[in-house]
């Protein structure tokens, strides 16, 4: 399980969560995040399990339509989220607390989400990342 994440950044417009491209459609858009091992520990325990993971979240009962009919038809693996303030401040507390373990894949991880998310939007609160993996 989790050789590949899907990864799908959605931002929430008028009370509703919208799945968001480079054009601001909305329609298909994979973030295409590299296969990265650490990272999948961090995200989700898998992987290379990691001190600090986090827990799967499940779909959020919110998603946009466009992520659940995606979800729906690929693999059975769990599903969750993170939210643009949570990247931040993962990076943020992972540079700074470091410990024993090396954070140094899961802030790369982190860092090419950042860099692929749409641009424009990288002050908006209303901006989360939806995955799964495959």
């Amino acid at each position: 399980m989790g050789s590949d994440i899907y990864m799908y950044q959605e931002k929430q417009i008028d009370d509703e969560w919208k799945v968001v491209n480079n054009n601001n459609k909305f329609f298909r858009y994979d973030m295409n995040i590299t296969r990265n091992p650490e990272l999948f520990g961090y995200l989700a325990g898998i992987r290379i399990p990691h001190p600090q993971a986090r827990t799967m979240r499940g779909m959020p009962d919110n998603a946009s339509s466009q992520v659940k009919s995606l979800r729906l038809s690929t693999t059975e693996y769990p599903q969750s989220w993170i939210s643009l303030i949570e990247i931040r401040e993962a990076i943020l507390t992972l540079t700074i607390t470091g410990g024993t373990h090396d954070n140094s894949g899961v802030i790369y991880g982190l860092n090419e989400i950042l860099e692929k998310m749409i641009k424009g939007l990288e002050s908006d609160k209303y901006v989360r990342f939806i995955f799964w993996f495959d």
